[in-house]
């Protein structure tokens, strides 16, 4: 069965494309699923000309707006960027790893805090538990658990306020803040048939890698951390 990660709220196409091509660099088989309503995903993929339940191959790593049961026997691991969307299709819908995505801009924030995702009817644990700010950053995500994703200019600065207002823990909180390098990649992506990703923050990096090590661990995938920073270039390089 595959391993099911999903992404609502705020765009975040950028994070889907950089960790699903690190992760075939690293000979892990991935689709990306847009539920969204602006379908952001779908439209960064260059010139795709995908249709209703059609996969197609972007590169090496599969993209559709349709999920199918046999993907779960076909794919080590699906993301699902779902947007704001809310509706009767994630009734039953579950995800090893949850995060909800914002951005510092606050109607996003007030976005995210209308949403109302009833964690317990995905199937997700969430832990209130408080932590210290420099509490060590585990190396992978917890299986069953809800993060908060904050992405892009003054994250870090807001972090403390957008976690308090959208109710998560520090400790399940995420700030990465985006600098004029990353932006200019995020749009990039968009574009260029073949990307490159070696200019962005090394607070996203970070990301990326916790990301994907988590994914590896899943899999039963070991790499030495050289092997895992060879691969990454690779992808890092638009390989």
């Amino acid at each position: 069965m595959s391993i099911n990660i999903a992404f609502y709220g705020s765009k975040c196409f950028d994070l889907l494309h950089y960790v699903s091509r690190v992760l075939k660099a690293c000979n892990i088989s991935s689709i990306m699923i847009d539920w969204s309503v602006d379908q952001s995903l779908y439209k960064s993929i260059p010139n795709p000309g995908i249709q209703e339940n059609e996969v197609i191959d972007y590169r090496g790593v599969d993209v559709s707006t349709n999920y199918r049961k046999s993907m779960s026997f076909d794919y080590d691991v699906i993301f699902y960027y779902i947007g704001h969307r809310i509706s009767t299709e994630l009734e039953h819908f579950y995800a090893n790893y949850g995060f909800i995505v914002t951005s510092a801009e606050l109607q996003e924030v007030e976005q995210a805090k209308s949403q109302s995702i009833n964690f317990s009817k995905l199937g997700y644990l969430k832990d209130d538990s408080e932590c210290e700010e420099d509490e060590p950053v585990e190396e992978v995500f917890e299986r069953n658990h809800t993060y908060l994703l904050i992405l892009g200019f003054l994250a870090d600065k807001k972090k403390k306020f957008i976690s308090s207002e959208l109710e998560f823990s520090l400790r399940d909180t995420i700030a990465v803040p985006y600098d004029a390098e990353t932006a200019e990649c995020r749009i990039k992506c968009m574009y260029d048939n073949v990307f490159r990703f070696s200019g962005i923050s090394p607070e996203f990096q970070e990301l990326i890698d916790r990301l994907c090590l988590t994914v590896l661990k899943d899999c039963g995938i070991e790499l030495t951390p050289r092997e895992y920073r060879k691969l990454y270039k690779l992808a890092e390089r638009g390989k």
